[in-house]
């Protein structure tokens, strides 16, 4: 993972007993090169406005980056729950086998909407989707139903595009 990053997901690497081991980022996000010398099965990132520092990978950055997880067998987890405020590539796009992308609708939405949903190849679903089930992760009925109800209406990308308008406004 990027040497900083979310408070959360270190929380949720303790529970889970994994080891993280952080990562240099420069100017353009994650360093590629420190993803190859790691040796890890896989990394953690944020390429699209990082937390904390705000970064947003370039499209050559995140090229350079599925270079480095495809031939190593490297999986990736992409956090993509602020790239609703941009329009970027999702490093998905370029390593789609090797990538879980992972977003949210309480930054996107509403903070109280606790619903999060998850893209994997076939080759990673089956493995996450049983990480999932075995950490008893489950959406509220209401939540599940207002939210499909909120896509299918427009609204989520009616809110989508006016806090884009918003962010612009404040940069």
């Amino acid at each position: 993972m990027e040497a900083l990053t979310c408070p959360v997901v270190k929380g949720i690497a303790a529970r889970l007993g994994v080891t993280l081991v952080p990562l240099p980022v420069g100017e353009h996000g994650l360093v590629p090169e420190a993803v190859r010398e790691a040796c890890s099965d896989a990394v953690y990132v944020q390429p699209t406005l990082h937390n904390p520092l705000g970064v947003t990978m370039p499209e050559r950055r995140r090229q350079e980056l599925a270079h480095v997880l495809n031939p190593l067998g490297i999986n990736a987890v992409e956090d993509t729950v602020y790239a609703f405020l941009r329009d970027e590539v999702p490093l998905a796009a370029y390593a789609p086998e090797r990538t879980v992308l992972v977003d949210s609708l309480s930054n996107r939405f509403s903070p109280g909407l606790t619903l999060g949903f998850l893209v994997a190849s076939e080759g990673l679903a089956g493995r996450v989707a049983s990480a999932l089930r075995s950490g008893g992760w489950t959406a509220p009925g209401f939540t599940l139903v207002a939210a499909t109800h909120w896509f299918e209406d427009g609204t989520v990308f009616s809110v989508r595009r006016r806090k884009r308008i918003d962010a612009a406004h404040k940069s």
